[in-house]
């Protein structure tokens, strides 16, 4: 998952700070408590991901009103003591240079 911050204007250079949060459906750090997989979960189901229409690829066909978003718990639950950081750039067009980038090194569980 990708979370961009974009500021008002550049901060010395910086066009945006990403943070890289990776899952995975098997291979996660073992430490995750039940709790904090409770938790994922229902930032996830929160999103209504299930209920989207996509096409042949993947991709959504319409747009999915969300009420509420609880972002706030997730990024508490994710530690950024233990990240990789780096200069680098957005990921989708147009692409834009010098993002600060941060990585988190920990893997968290998803449902499939």
């Amino acid at each position: 998952m990708q979370v961009v911050h974009e500021p008002d204007a550049a901060e010395k250079g910086y066009t945006a700070a990403n943070i890289g949060i990776l899952f995975d459906t098997q291979k996660y750090d073992e430490s995750v408590t039940d709790g904090q997989i409770e938790l994922i979960d229902n930032f996830f189901e929160g999103l209504k991901m299930s209920g989207l229409d996509v096409d042949t690829t993947g991709t959504p066909v319409a747009a999915v009103a969300l009420p509420k978003v609880n972002f706030g718990p997730l990024m508490n639950l994710i530690s950024t003591n233990n990240r990789f950081v780096y200069s680098g750039s957005m990921t989708s067009p147009p692409c834009s240079i010098k993002v600060y980038w941060n990585v988190i090194n920990k893997v968290y569980p998803i449902k499939v």
